[in-house]
């Protein structure tokens, strides 16, 4: 049986419009792949093509081995690389994933009116580094940000009520910005995770960033994707046995073959290392009220500040301490917290850093800026300790549940 998808259209609920397609798959009760919007931005989705759908199938049909028959057209692009390369990317991933056939109907492009500039704000790092290259410092109209948007397809912990409590609260946290600056800031719904797996967050994620950028491309020409790695932390992460992350490996490559005739899926940020966007955001003022790194505030989802301690926020603040502009931040950031982990966390650093490329930019980086790094000795005893301990309770925890099992 193949998974077929049908009936594209837009429906309209209690203050939403609904991009809708209904899907039958052998794996799935689920009967329909969704987006939404809030009615205002209506405008904005692509209702004559299935790109964003063909795209939300990839990995669930490689994974359950099902063909994907579409009753509608898509872009020709799309479907050439999705029928030639894309597959074998995912392979080269997960060897066990299944070769299939995407069929369509025929070929269209999206009926684009508008030929705007778009990007994700999530006011981390790699976003405000995006925002400030194409929003503050671009002079070229055609690659200058014109909107702004925000996800909800995979990212705030999977599917369901709770990630989409986490999204809103986010979205809400954070929408005074681009009002201060003057652009829309579009917030995306989906139903992905109610027929996806939990962790292909991981696995996936570059799918389903990519079929919510195709959402858009009646009104989007080009999509600013910003990248997490640096050129040289993508060619470390290749030869990594222990990655876990596909857009880790492939984000460079893959977003210009999920790309259309109508839009271009742009890799940005991969020219700078975190430090170096970190030095180059912090000159820009509104950060110190909106920058919001954290991966550690949904375990109460009516809180989504930055918590100071998180490794996302302990990544980010060393290299602020390193600028001298830590009290800079203490409208976001929890610095009293930082400080009583800053030296226990150096430490770590220390001992990672020839383990860890992400360690070592950030011990480099505050080097350079005579911020101490203890030594490796001085760490090695410090953390000792703590690091007995650990092994200790993780033994005991083997012990217990061989006995349970028994």
């Amino acid at each position: 049986m193949a998974m077929k998808l049908s009936n594209l259209r837009i429906e309209r609920k209690e203050g939403y419009s609904y991009l809708i397609c209904d899907m039958n798959a052998k794996f799935t009760t689920v009967n329909s792949i969704w987006f939404s919007v809030p009615t205002i931005f209506e405008k904005y989705l692509t209702d004559d093509v299935y790109d964003a759908f063909m795209v939300a199938t990839i990995y669930p049909a490689m994974f359950y081995n099902e063909n994907v028959v579409i009753e509608g057209n898509v872009s020709q692009r799309l479907h050439f690389n999705l029928t030639h390369y894309v597959p074998s990317i995912v392979k080269a991933y997960r060897p066990t994933m299944h070769e299939i056939l995407f069929k369509v109907e025929g070929y269209a492009k999206a009926m684009q009116i508008e030929k705007g500039v778009g990007t994700g704000f999530s006011a981390g790092v790699d976003s405000f580094s995006t925002f400030v290259d194409h929003f503050v410092n671009e002079n070229q109209k055609e690659y200058k940000i014109s909107s702004l948007f925000f996800f909800n397809v995979g990212s705030h912990g999977g599917g369901g009520e709770c990630a989409r409590q986490k999204f809103h609260a986010r979205y809400n946290l954070l929408k005074g910005f681009p009002e201060k600056v003057g652009l829309p800031y579009i917030p995306l719904d989906s139903n992905l995770f109610d027929f996806y797996l939990p962790y292909w967050e991981y696995d996936a994620g570059i799918f389903c960033r990519a079929c919510a950028i195709l959402v858009f491309q009646k009104c989007i020409a080009n999509y600013y994707l910003s990248s997490t790695d640096s050129y040289s932390e993508v060619m470390y992460t290749a030869f990594n046995p222990m990655t876990t992350d596909l857009a880790e490996l492939a984000d460079t490559f893959l977003n210009p073959m999920l790309s259309t005739e109508c839009i271009e899926i742009i890799t940005d940020g991969a020219q700078y290392t975190r430090t170096q966007k970190t030095e180059e955001i912090v000159q820009y003022l509104p950060t110190q009220e909106y920058l919001n790194v954290c991966v550690d505030h949904w375990s109460n989802h009516h809180s989504a500040v930055n918590c100071g301690i998180c490794p996302k926020c302990l990544r980010t603040l060393i290299a602020i301490e390193s600028l001298g502009l830590l009290e800079k931040y203490a409208h976001v950031f929890d610095i009293s917290k930082y400080k009583k982990v800053a030296y226990s966390y150096k430490c770590r650093l220390r001992l990672d850093y020839n383990k860890n490329i992400y360690a070592k930019d950030n011990v480099d980086f505050a080097i350079a800026h005579g911020n101490h790094i203890p030594s490796f000795w001085v760490a090695f005893f410090y953390l000792f300790p703590s690091r007995c301990k650990s092994l200790v309770i993780r033994i005991l925890r083997k012990i217990m549940k061989i006995r349970h099992l028994k």
